[in-house]
């Protein structure tokens, strides 16, 4: 079964794929392997799954090119990441 980690995890795969901004849905439910109602019932819009990659994305300092990527769009939760992260962040752009 899956949980909703397992598509938050997703999330990240398709981020990184199609972008943070772009992906659908549909894209993530197939990277999870569920349905799209399933990472709709766990994630209500697409928005909350983009807060909730942002904010894996700093806890875990990692897909630092997904954390760029919404610093560029100047998200709020990634301008609140620590300054070591934004940076580390913004070196995979180079």
């Amino acid at each position: 079964m899956a949980t909703k980690e397992t598509i938050l995890r997703a999330g990240l795969t398709a981020a990184r794929k199609h972008g943070l901004y772009t992906m659908i849905r549909r894209q993530v439910a197939k990277v999870a392997k569920v349905s799209p109602a399933l990472v709709s019932h766990y994630f209500g819009d697409m928005a909350e799954l983009r807060t909730a990659i942002i904010k894996e994305s700093i806890k875990r300092a990692q897909y630092l090119d997904v954390l760029a990527e919404a610093l560029g769009r100047r998200d709020y939760h990634a301008m609140r990441a620590p300054a070591d992260v934004k940076r580390e962040a913004l070196k995979t752009l180079a």
